[in-house]
């Protein structure tokens, strides 16, 4: 999810969610998370110079924020269960995403709905 907001910031946004569901990739999280940042940041880059007229000036709007902001909202069961395991260190793809995509954001938040920073503006159910 793309969020340009009143400051003009570009959020990119991932939601996973594994309360239920168990994780199947054999990619980490965090490794899949900047693929995924790498591919939005090459298609707004590609959109903004050869889209079409709607795409291109929202692509050009994201490619022109002066700041960009990395967040991956990662839930996963509450409880430590076998057919659910909390198997993810949060602080620990945090730092990982860090070294990997310092050059986009520095400081990317990991986070889930227990551990909500006050940076973010948005509300989650």
């Amino acid at each position: 999810m793309l969020i340009i907001d009143d400051k003009n910031v570009l959020w990119i946004l991932e939601i996973k969610d594994y309360r239920f569901y168990r994780r199947t990739k054999s990619e980490s999280p965090e490794n899949e998370f900047a693929i995924k940042v790498l591919d939005t940041m090459a298609m707004l880059f590609s959109a903004a110079h050869s889209a079409d007229n709607k795409e291109k000036e929202i692509a050009k709007s994201s490619i022109t924020c002066k700041k960009i902001r990395l967040v991956l909202h990662f839930e996963q069961s509450k409880k430590t269960i076998k057919l659910y395991p909390r198997s993810f260190d949060l602080n620990d793809i945090q730092l990982k995403l860090r070294k990997s995509l310092k050059c986009i954001d520095a400081h990317p938040i990991v986070m889930d709905m227990d551990n909500f920073p006050s940076v973010i503006k948005w509300t989650v159910s």
